[in-house]
């Protein structure tokens, strides 16, 4: 049988000049072009939620990252010591791709968890925690938020477990063109899908998420991706250039 997607890698790696055009930081390797991935919704157009839906431009062919396991992962290089420094780092859902390269940290104590058995190495509700206080100078917790229905409870949790100046790292989708909206009595997956954009969200994110953020006692730096990159480093990695993400302290 022919592996198609082994026959188009080839074809990246011969295609003159392909090293103009994407690079994956997570693998550390160049393509001609990232794979289209995401579920196509009108209604992530209609609400004009960024960091969802479907993308034409956005998995490595070779590590499968997607455009915000790099962005985040950036950050993280650039702006943490979680991959060389001796730190005590819980990641919430980790995307395998960034917990292969923290894991190379040898001086780095790296905790991974999710709601589900087997996806990490804990079973955690990020609303009743089992680590104790103030264990962790990092928590990494890439869109889970939107998922969590009490999301004062799970900050409450997160900010107990950090240390004092440790660093919550935050993100999620982000509406680019009204508040963040939450209702409780939107509860069926027809009326998420039209309010939230995804039947697995609990609420909106808005373009007043870094207050928002802040309201729960939290010192907010947020990082958007056209603000803090050339276009040409945009347009090489495939990033969402509205992307946003948050490095959030106790205050």
């Amino acid at each position: 049988m022919i592996d198609l997607k082994r026959l188009i890698r080839g074809a990246a790696i011969r295609t003159p000049g392909f090293r103009n055009r994407r690079y994956c930081n997570l693998c550390r390797r160049h393509a001609a072009f990232f794979y289209r991935f995401g579920h196509k919704s009108a209604v992530f157009n209609e609400l004009h939620i960024i960091g969802g839906g479907e993308r034409k431009d956005c998995e490595c062919p070779y590590c499968r990252s997607h455009d915000r396991f790099r962005w985040s992962f950036y950050l993280i290089e650039r702006y943490t010591n979680i991959l060389e420094g001796s730190c005590t780092v819980l990641q919430i859902a980790p995307e395998h791709q960034i917990a292969r390269r923290i894991e190379q940290n040898k001086l780095c104590h790296y905790y991974t968890g999710d709601i589900m058995p087997g996806r990490a190495k804990y079973v955690v509700d990020v609303t009743k925690m089992q680590f104790g206080d103030g264990m962790f100078d990092y928590i990494i917790m890439n869109h889970v938020l939107e998922h969590i229905p009490d999301e004062a409870l799970a900050i409450s949790e997160l900010k107990r477990c950090l240390k004092p100046g440790g660093t919550l790292i935050l993100s999620f989708p982000v509406c680019s063109d009204r508040k963040t909206f939450e209702d409780t009595g939107i509860v069926s997956d027809e009326d998420r899908l039209r309010y939230y954009g995804q039947t697995d969200h609990c609420r909106l994110y808005g373009t007043d998420c870094r207050d928002h953020l802040e309201q729960y006692g939290l010192e907010v730096t947020p990082y958007i991706v056209k603000e803090t990159l050339d276009s040409k480093t945009i347009r090489k990695m495939a990033l969402i250039p509205d992307d946003i993400a948050f490095f959030c302290t106790k205050k």
